[in-house]
């Protein structure tokens, strides 16, 4: 599924079906289809737009937080659910239908920033990712 925030163009998050709190309570078919996904999923993203590296955020922090958990409680206990923030990264300024991007951060942890992304370059980002990656239909 396309990242809500493309700070950095292509920015996915890799979900799992099922709710599952973490990655050690996949079945082992969760798993292998996790890394299948993985294997398709990296240098289809350094394809698109050129980044020569890609980053993988297993981050579960915000289900304990003490304020607005996400996602809420359940039963008053934290509820977190196995998701994984994959974000292609670039050195240099990136143009995408006409906005430009900039990783001021590049070659240390990703930081995310709220950059309002116009809907139609969305759109030119998803046909980009459908593209190279083959796929007819990817949820935003």
């Amino acid at each position: 599924m396309l990242h809500p925030s493309q700070c950095s163009p292509g920015s996915v998050l890799l979900v799992a079906r099922r709710h599952v709190p973490r990655m050690a309570d996949l079945t082992d078919d969760e798993a292998h289809d996790f890394q299948a996904v993985l294997r398709v999923l990296e240098p289809g993203l350094e394809r698109a737009y050129g980044a020569p590296l890609v980053n993988l955020a297993y981050q579960r922090n915000w289900a304990y937080r003490a304020r607005n958990p996400d996602p809420p409680l359940e039963n008053g206990r934290p509820n977190p659910h196995v998701h994984w923030h994959v974000t292609p990264r670039y050195p240099s300024p990136l143009e995408v239908a006409g906005m430009t991007f900039r990783d001021p951060t590049f070659g240390e942890p990703f930081e995310w920033r709220d950059v309002p992304v116009p809907p139609g370059v969305r759109r030119a980002i998803l046909e980009r990712l459908r593209e190279v990656l083959g796929v007819h239909t990817v949820s935003q």
